[in-house]
């Protein structure tokens, strides 16, 4: 699950892209801890273990993809080949 430097440096991104007039949203494998809901736009983040086809879609009509604060690529689940 993600922690709050993935969430953090994810969130502070998106916002900043949409603040520059681009289409950006915040994708993440599973569940992030409750505690972490307090975050900015922390409801907005898609959650791709419950919504699964929107996360695919998302994917494929993405023109460019930010993966941040992992170092393996099994870390983001099933959406790894996905990004791959």
């Amino acid at each position: 699950s993600p922690d709050g430097d993935a969430l953090g440096s994810s969130l502070a991104l998106c916002q900043y892209l949409q603040r520059q007039g681009k289409k950006a949203e915040v994708m993440v494998p599973n569940s992030f801890p409750y505690f972490l809901k307090w975050m900015e736009g922390a409801e907005k983040i898609l959650i791709y273990e419950h919504n699964s086809a929107a996360g695919r879609h998302h994917l494929e009509q993405a023109d460019l993809i930010f993966s941040l604060d992992y170092n393996i690529l099994k870390r983001v689940a099933d959406i790894g080949p996905g990004i791959a």
